[in-house]
């Protein structure tokens, strides 16, 4: 469907280009700015990272799901992957306060996700995690 993005990825950092471009196409058959492919692409990117880094205990090919739509005047994308359960929305936000080299590792990619979009929400079904970003339309 033309309307909707369906992609399916493994588990591989090399697929994140192909993401970008799915993201860049997505957006300009939609007419969105810019600004909002940007978005998705840092947030989107950010995710597929973690769930590639962190989420598999082996080192089999995993699929990992990436729909997009736009409904509402409302941008949302859904990342679907059976990688181990991990709620995004359960990490502390990083302490910006101190210089870089006094910072904690971790978790500013998440950060940056949450604030690059309106809307960030997680949940598992069955033995998926099912990861919601959405961005309203300006």
């Amino acid at each position: 469907m033309r309307d909707a993005l369906d992609l399916r990825l493994t588990n591989d950092l090399a697929e994140l280009p192909r993401l970008a471009r799915a993201v860049d196409e997505f957006c300009g058959r939609h007419g969105l700015a810019p600004a909002i492919a940007f978005a998705f692409n840092l947030a989107l990117e950010e995710a597929i990272t973690n769930v590639i880094a962190h989420g598999y205990a082996d080192a089999a090919a995993h699929e990992i799901r990436v729909r997009m739509r736009v409904a509402d005047a409302t941008v949302t994308a859904e990342v679907i992957d059976d990688g181990r359960p991990f709620d995004p929305l359960q990490v502390e936000r990083p302490d910006l306060t101190g210089g870089i080299e006094d910072r904690r590792l971790g978790g500013l990619g998440i950060f940056l996700m949450r604030r690059s979009m309106d809307e960030v929400r997680y949940r598992t079904v069955g033995r998926h995690n099912c990861l919601e970003l959405s961005k309203r339309i300006a």
